[in-house]
């Protein structure tokens, strides 16, 4: 059996049918896959019998606003069919489903019907590790987030300034400092903010983009908070640009991703939008 579960990784992907027989998805659906999410080791190690899967829904475009692991409760993915053709997936943690290792191995469809290519892995496992491990603000830092402009919170404002420029940004670091663990009531949070560009491909377009997007910010929390003098929530000390080529480890050991959660960042949204930190 062990020898067998070896054709499997994660990220790979049961056809319809075998997740039929499974019982993953019922007789009358169509368009859903299971993905497995199983660590690689996992579905090698023996002592591990169940195999995790994430149910996804097949998608005609991907939305920017579930890429890259931006939200973890819900993501758009790309795979490969055997003709190279992209074909998306719509992953939601909530449509997770487990069988026994025993049950996969004895399937007999015995390779994935969809490819993962190399960047789609490493973003799902991004993905899957934010799920436990992304930071828990404070609650009255994030409670300072909610703070109105133009009857919108602060953080819809981020999320609307960064979303025209997503393929270009890595992700939004924020650095409080040893105050990342107090609930601040009078003094101002000192924020130092971090936007991490792709300085592989488009450098000199991401570059632009990331400023222009870093002087927004700065606009944005002067506007809301005050100036660096009379700030009151949250003082704004920079908001850095700096390249995923050139940051240094000291500097990421310091710094916390913000992910911008909405869940929708249009202005209808029938979904609920959770504050991270609440939940």
């Amino acid at each position: 059996m062990q020898e067998r579960s070896l054709e499997w990784g994660q990220g790979s992907v049961l056809n319809e049918c075998s997740a039929k027989h499974l019982g993953l998805i019922k007789e009358h659906q169509h368009g859903s896959l299971p993905v497995i999410i199983t660590h690689d080791c996992d579905l090698r190690h023996q002592n591990e019998d169940t195999i995790e899967l994430i149910i996804g829904d097949q998608l005609e475009n991907l939305d920017p606003n579930y890429m890259n692991a931006k939200n973890p409760r819900r993501l758009h993915l790309e795979f490969l069919s055997d003709e190279r053709k992209s074909i998306y997936l719509d992953m939601r943690f909530s449509n997770r489903d487990f069988i026994s290792k025993e049950k996969l191995v004895q399937l007999k469809q015995n390779k994935s019907v969809l490819e993962i290519p190399h960047e789609s892995k490493k973003v799902l496992k991004q993905w899957l590790a934010a799920r436990y491990g992304r930071p828990a603000f404070p609650n009255s830092f994030e409670y300072c987030l909610r703070k109105t402009k133009r009857r919108k919170t602060v953080e819809y404002h981020l999320a609307k300034i960064f979303e025209p420029i997503e393929p270009y940004i890595v992700g939004l670091y924020f650095d409080l400092g040893e105050q990342m663990l107090k609930e601040l009531k009078e003094n101002p949070y000192e924020l130092n903010i971090y936007v991490i560009y792709n300085g592989k491909t488009h450098s000199s377009e991401a570059h632009n983009a990331a400023l222009k997007a870093a002087q927004e910010v700065e606009l944005l929390f002067s506007d809301v908070y005050g100036t660096s003098e009379n700030a009151k929530g949250i003082r704004l000390g920079s908001c850095k640009v700096i390249s995923d080529t050139k940051i240094a480890l000291s500097d990421v050991r310091t710094m916390e991703q913000w992910r911008l959660e909405y869940l929708s960042i249009g202005e209808k949204s029938s979904e609920v939008y959770f504050q991270t930190g609440e939940v």
